[in-house]
């Protein structure tokens, strides 16, 4: 039988998305006091085909990987490849489920809408929650978007959203279907290779594309209609690899391989704005001189928190940048001698690898960092080898 998590309640799910927002002015930076670890093993070193079963616990062997961190209200979904995952936080002993899909035994991939235990995805790219509290899952290697109704219920069911809708018994990592760049009905839409998803409060939501550098906006309509946000690409010389939002503005971060730039763009318009942009020298304590391509994005309602080479930043809206947490050890020598990761520390003093060796195909070492913030608190995923793990770090 397919476990079930607890439902909270319907009204508290995209209230409480982006967490709680404290008494703080809108300049005034976000401060951390301690990290402690929440999920996963730093030291594990397995077998790297292993995963865990459903139900098995957070901090059990082998750890989850923990690809992306969204809440809704006090569940955070995360995915593995082309499975979508569930945690209830607020348990006793809070353990992952298995939502839907499964990751390929035989190296090859399905695609497919359905009842959440037979729908399949080739390699989810993105998650974002609406406010009925169902998600919207991006297929990056199926050029889909889909909805998941009734995530943690009984209903759980997967439904066609945007892009393709034709079932996929194989999906090639080499040959993706209905690739393409075509606004229009979500059923005749096509997208070339989504990536990070994000929602308003309307109910649409902004996909970027990211082999045609265009942010693509899913209407909340009954066609779904897909159309390029601003008519045109976004002006940047790089991959985008992460967005979060605050109010109708999109914050978007990526980089060129030596340095990173985190761009506003505007839902409405298409302007673009850039808040900061540079190599280490622009993020200190990173050692100055050398590159720095960050990844990680989230907010906190009033400014954002960013992430990458060990270290964690609060970014103002109006640009001002300010150190929040790590420092900066690389996944190459972490753990430092004499350092616990098993243990609390203060933020300052936390190790937060995020440049992690993957051992998914497809998965672009360093790539991707996995953050988010909820209740006070920044959740944000490390690793060394296979060695995955989310920490927690206390910023009232």
């Amino acid at each position: 039988m397919r476990p079930v998590l607890v439902k909270r309640p319907a009204a508290l799910a995209l209230a409480v998305v982006l967490g709680v927002g404290a008494a703080r002015a809108e300049d005034e930076p976000l401060t951390c006091s301690i990290g402690t670890l929440f999920a996963g093993n730093p030291s594990f070193d397995g077998n790297p085909r292993d995963r865990p079963e459903s139900g098995t616990g957070i901090k059990a062997d082998p750890p989850f990987h923990f690809q992306n961190l969204v809440f809704v209200g006090d569940t955070l979904y995360s995915r593995d490849a082309g499975e979508l995952w569930a945690v209830d936080t607020l348990a006793d002993d809070p353990v992952a489920i298995r939502i839907a899909g499964a990751n390929p035994k035989g190296g090859t991939s399905a695609f497919t809408a359905g009842t959440c235990s037979l729908a399949r995805f080739g390699w989810i790219k993105g998650i974002a929650p609406l406010a009925d509290g169902s998600l919207l899952v991006v297929d990056g290697l199926a050029s889909a978007v889909l909805k998941v109704n009734d995530p943690t219920g009984r209903g759980c069911a997967v439904e066609y959203w945007a892009g393709t809708r034709t079932p996929q018994p194989e999906l090639s990592t080499y040959r993706s279907p209905n690739v393409g760049d075509v606004d229009g009905p979500g059923s005749k839409a096509k997208f070339s290779n989504p990536g990070p998803i994000v929602t308003d409060d309307a109910g649409n939501a902004y996909v970027y594309d990211s082999e045609t550098h265009k942010i693509k906006k899913i209407a909340n309509d009954a066609e779904h209609t897909v159309s390029t946000l601003g008519g045109k690409k976004i002006d940047v010389p790089y991959t985008i690899r992460n967005m979060t939002r605050i109010g109708s503005k999109l914050y978007a971060i990526g980089g060129d391989g030596s340095r990173t730039t985190v761009i506003e763009v505007d839902t409405t318009s298409g302007a673009l704005r850039t808040l900061i942009e540079g190599k280490s020298d622009a993020f200190p304590p990173l050692a100055p001189g050398r590159g720095a391509t960050l990844h990680g994005i989230t907010t906190d309602e009033k400014g954002l928190i960013i992430s990458g080479h060990g270290s964690m930043w609060y970014l103002t809206i109006a640009g001002k940048l300010s150190h929040l947490a790590g420092d900066g050890t690389p996944y190459i020598d972490f753990p430092r001698a004499g350092y616990d990761p098993k243990a609390p520390h203060p933020a300052a003093k936390l190790q937060l690898p995020g440049t992690t060796a993957s051992a998914d195909p497809g998965e672009v070492i360093g790539s991707f960092e996995f953050i988010t913030y909820h209740n006070g608190a920044i959740y944000t995923r490390g690793g060394k080898g296979l060695g995955y793990f989310v920490e927690k770090i206390l910023c009232p």
